[in-house]
């Protein structure tokens, strides 16, 4: 067997790349370890250290890594993981297969609730070869959304005489073969609005279909380590990698990264992955899928073991209850932070009733985890929050601050649809164990920073004593006569009347008038999410994800200043390709240096209110030195 050795210089910027074939012991697995031999750049500002002007191209050399996922430090390396997929391939092989549409006299149309109107009919077509179906709704010529077109249903699927939440049946063949399909997965019963406009509720088919659809077809995720010193980027997972774990950890349905982090406990890195959600219990069934859920993985810097996860459970017996802590509804790792001794994971949970929603598991040794927080939050809430519908569906970021650990969420009730219950939600404790909510400000119940559309707390980071806080909203419906868009915030861990600060919103607007960059949005209506959060030397980063290009920004304590933007920024928006939609992992490295580091998200185009896919690209990694 042949191990390849890939020696690549980027530093020097010359094209010529050297392949060195080296003859090993056939019991030497294939391995290939990217390096840069050159100078490292004396380059003030961002320079290109992943992409196509670099010789390491889009996607670390393979357009299928869509996204840098998971950016930490472990032994004065940096580790970036990717999400990897590829929905345009699925796409392809979608409009290859058309299924009969349903008889007309035994629908009943959802409707445009906002537009007034039913829209078109509903081309239905086959997911794969497997005989169940899914559905996909397909645009219309003119740009317009196709509304689903199922029959309703009172009773039960089995016939049964009881009590049973409303369904909808689908019969690809007049009758012969009927489909149920859930309304905790497809969410066609109290449909917001707005969301019908795309696809639905966030539960319904267009976007589990996607997210599973899109782990299925995918490589599986990758992780890449780079060295200040050398220069050099190096793979530690992946099909080349130098530690022999294969993309995804050998699964290719672990199609992303979701955290990574070193915990002092063991001076080990800890990752956690997002796996397939599936498409429900009937539907996974009927299509022979076996969801693992969530796994968490920890490396010592030579070997990978997994901790979390059914090859964990099955192997040593540890109380990891199989993958997603034994809920494969936890699909994904979705912040991770240590608090006392204790690393945290909080996970993406994909039952969007209110039995399912985010959990929090907590370990001490790596081995044995315990739950802290199950469904959302429920049982710590006010009965308000329980009478409005609030589901925590995600725990969207974690941080230790002034003795407390802190926890945002990403609240799936009302989603793009106006009614109470909606807007991200805040959590604290000093224990680990008792958790209380934090009363955001401006009222609505103090969820959402007194906004429903502030769904989520995507981002956090400590800098200068105070806890920032980057929001997400509604990015699914990009419209720019709509002022709502990403907030910044800052909170001094108290009570007080001045706990809170709005640095980027409607407040920080008024205290600046006629300066659009406070404004929501860095003043841009279509920047929907805080995406990324550096905190440095120099200031803390924020990188706004936008169609048309992502832009970076930094505050340094008293103002805000524009690093990546069209017209006065270093760079112009998403680096000069609007393919890149976001600034989707950042950090400084190395810690102290002031040295910004941006991986690239460039997959989702936002455009006119819909979704639109592009062929892949790969995402790029951006270095920015003082």
């Amino acid at each position: 067997m042949q191990k390849n050795i890939k020696i690549v210089s980027t530093k020097s910027r010359l094209p010529t790349i050297i392949v060195i074939f080296v003859i090993v012991s056939l019991v030497v697995p294939s391995t290939s370890i990217i390096a840069d031999h050159g100078q490292l750049p004396q380059i003030h500002g961002w320079y290109q250290s992943i992409g196509s002007n670099s010789t390491i191209n889009k996607g670390f050399d393979n357009n299928h890594n869509i996204a840098t996922r998971g950016m930490t430090i472990y032994n004065n390396e940096l580790y970036v993981g990717t999400q990897n997929h590829c929905l345009s391939t699925m796409f392809n092989d979608l409009s290859s297969q058309t299924v009969p549409s349903p008889q007309q006299n035994n629908l009943q149309s959802l409707q445009m609730k906002n537009q007034g109107s039913t829209i078109g009919s509903t081309q239905m077509k086959k997911v794969s070869t497997n005989s169940m179906l899914q559905i996909i709704q397909q645009p219309m010529n003119n740009g317009q959304q196709i509304a689903q077109q199922l029959q309703h249903s009172e009773v039960a699927p089995d016939g049964g005489g009881g009590s049973y939440d409303p369904h909808y049946l689908y019969s690809p063949d007049g009758g012969a073969h009927t489909y149920y399909l859930e309304p905790e997965v497809f969410g066609l019963n109290g449909v917001p609005d707005a969301l019908l406009q795309l696809a639905g509720t966030l539960g319904t088919s267009i976007i589990r279909a996607l997210l599973h659809f899109g782990s299925g077809y995918s490589d599986g995720c990758e992780i890449w380590k780079y060295s200040n010193t050398t220069g050099a980027w190096t793979q530690i997972v992946g099909g080349n990698s130098i530690t022999g774990m294969g993309s995804g950890f050998n699964y290719n349905h672990n199609f992303a990264v979701g955290v990574m982090k070193e915990f002092s406990f063991d001076h080990k890195l800890y990752v956690g992955t997002w796996d397939t959600p599936g498409l429900g219990p009937i539907l996974d069934q009927l299509r022979h899928i076996t969801r693992k859920g969530c796994e968490i993985w920890r490396y010592d810097g030579t070997t990978w073991e997994q901790v979390v996860g059914s090859d964990a459970y099955n192997i040593t017996g540890r109380s990891s209850n199989n993958g997603g802590f034994g809920n494969p509804d936890n699909m994904g790792a979705c912040s991770i932070e240590e608090f006392n001794g204790y690393l945290y994971v909080g996970t993406m949970n994909f039952n969007f009733t209110q039995t399912g929603a985010c959990e929090i598991w907590r370990t001490n040794d790596g081995d044995h985890w315990t739950k802290v927080v199950d469904h959302g939050f429920r049982s710590n809430m006010t009965q308000t929050d329980l009478d409005n519908g609030v589901t925590n569906t995600y725990t969207w970021e974690m941080r230790n601050y002034s003795g407390s650990l802190y926890a945002g969420t990403f609240n799936s009730h009302r989603v793009l649809g106006p009614g109470v219950g909606g807007g991200c939600q805040l959590w604290k404790t000093s224990d680990g164990v008792t958790w209380n909510k934090v009363t955001l400000p401006n009222g609505n119940d103090g969820n959402g920073f007194g906004e429903w559309q502030n769904y989520g707390i995507r981002r956090m980071g400590v800098y200068n004593g105070l806890l920032y806080f980057g929001t997400a909203t509604d990015i699914l419906i990009s419209d720019d006569t709509r002022e709502q868009a990403c907030e910044v915030w800052s909170y001094d861990g108290t009570n007080g009347p001045n706990a809170w600060h709005n640095l980027i919103g409607e407040e920080a607007s008024n205290e600046h008038p006629g300066n659009n960059l406070y404004k929501d949005g860095f003043g841009n209506n279509l920047s929907k999410y805080a995406w990324g959060m550096a905190v440095a030397a120099n200031g803390i980063w924020i990188g706004a994800s936008k169609d048309g290009g992502c832009q970076i920004f930094r505050y340094n304590g008293t103002g805000w200043f524009v690093s990546v933007r069209t017209g006065d920024g270093e760079k112009p928006d998403g680096f000069g390709d609007t393919r890149n939609t976001a600034a989707r992992s950042m950090i400084e490295y190395p810690r102290g240096s002031g040295t910004i580091v941006a991986g690239t998200f460039t997959q989702i185009f936002i455009m006119n209110g819909f979704l639109h896919f592009e062929p892949e690209v790969g995402c790029e990694v951006w270095i920015r030195h003082l």
